[in-house]
């Protein structure tokens, strides 16, 4: 009986899908089931992950007609997932497999080990002995947004955007109940939800966990436009969680 679920968004995926190493992981994990969303593509996306879908048990499709963004066909990604069955742990990673599947396996056995923690978040940290892969300029960027995220909001996490992170579901039926303010700074917004939530500090609830491989795949889907309305973003997610 499967106690995961993973969901997968994809928009315009058709190009970057790895169908042998979805395959693969969902014939060798019969315990995690994959949902596979498609945020209303225009390509072939939909057909190919209905391909997959039909060769594997464990693996479901959906399709959104409209395109949401990433952080809303991900929260309809859990709801449905919710619905389907009573999972124990449930989570999403990026389509373009950056974070490979099987770290995923990490993820769920750090929560099911530490009965204390809501939460594992993917962690890119460049070290000896890790395989972490990324555009220098998108690393430095990266560094400075998080040092900025960080000091503007009180929080204090080495990477919150690498796109993969996992929950027990009782905390993902609270996170993901209702639609999140913004697209793809939503992994922010998780952050502050558990600490209005709880009132409390809430780092020894999340864990960054230091992923062993992470190689950038293609062109960020983040557009120039979302990258300079940023400081206007950050201050509706701060007023939105009562941070003023």
């Amino acid at each position: 009986m499967s106690s995961s679920a993973l969901i997968v968004p994809c928009f315009n995926e058709s190009g970057r899908l790895n169908v042998k190493s979805f395959s693969d992981f969902l014939k060798n994990n019969i315990d995690i089931d994959l949902y596979l969303i498609d945020d209303g593509s225009t390509d072939d996306t939909y057909k190919i992950i209905n391909n997959i879908r039909d060769n594997h048990q464990n693996c479901f499709s959906f399709r959104n007609e409209n395109n949401l963004g990433k952080a809303n066909i991900i929260r309809l990604g859990v709801k449905n997932a919710l619905r389907k069955k009573d999972y124990e742990y449930i989570g999403y990673l990026d389509a373009d497999l950056s974070t490979p599947l099987d770290e995923m396996k990490k993820f769920i056995k750090k929560l099911k080990y530490n009965k204390k923690l809501f939460m594992v978040m993917g962690c890119r940290v460049q070290r000896s002995g890790a395989n972490i892969q990324r555009d220098d300029y998108r690393h430095y960027f990266s560094r400075i947004f998080v040092t900025v995220v960080n000091n503007y909001l009180e929080i204090s996490f080495y990477d919150t955007q690498a796109g993969a992170k996992l929950f027990r579901s009782s905390i993902a039926k609270k996170i993901f109940k209702n639609e999140f303010i913004t697209s793809w700074l939503f992994d922010i917004e998780i952050i502050l939800m558990l600490k209005k939530i709880y009132k409390q500090n809430i780092y020894e609830f999340i864990y960054e966990y230091p992923l062993e491989s992470w190689i950038e795949k293609g062109e960020s889907k983040v557009k120039l436009i979302d990258i300079i309305k940023i400081p206007i973003l950050l201050r509706k997610i701060k007023k939105e969680y009562l941070l003023f």
